[in-house]
């Protein structure tokens, strides 16, 4: 999508994209952990608020004519020299890269941390994530 805008027009959308996700993420108390060119990579005190902000980023990026996807898990995380690193990193990349445009996906970790918050949820089923033992369950977010 930006790539068809050219480098000037590409490069004013991807500001505004980034500016419309960090002021989500604020509203929603996210942690802004790492960019990665169009994406982020960010921390939140709930799977519940991670979800929330996810489905605020995708509505938001859709306003500017873009599709997003996002993908939540909950683990532990460690920071080394400032960047995050662990299997929970490695686990949300790959849940988030099972998504299409518009999707807010999340682990099966996630998915049962999400019981009673009245987020609705509709099982994707189990996939295999690259470097991670077994069979992981992915749910799409209503």
């Amino acid at each position: 999508m930006i790539e068809s805008k050219g480098d000037s027009a590409g490069g004013q959308l991807l500001l505004q994209h980034n500016q419309a996700m960090r002021a989500v993420m604020d509203r929603h108390r996210g942690r802004e952990l790492e960019t990665t060119g169009d994406g982020f990579l960010a921390m939140f005190d709930s799977a519940a608020g991670a979800v929330r902000c996810g489905r605020a980023m995708t509505t938001a990026a859709s306003e500017l004519g873009i599709s997003i996807r996002v993908g939540c898990h909950t683990g532990e995380i460690v920071m080394v020299a400032g960047k995050p690193l662990g299997v929970a990193v490695h686990a949300a990349v790959l849940v988030m890269a099972l998504g299409g445009a518009g999707d807010v996906l999340v682990s099966g970790t996630t998915h049962d941390l999400l019981e009673g918050t009245g987020i609705s949820l509709t099982s994707l089923g189990s996939f295999e994530l690259k470097g991670i033992t077994g069979p992981r369950d992915i749910f799409r977010v209503a």
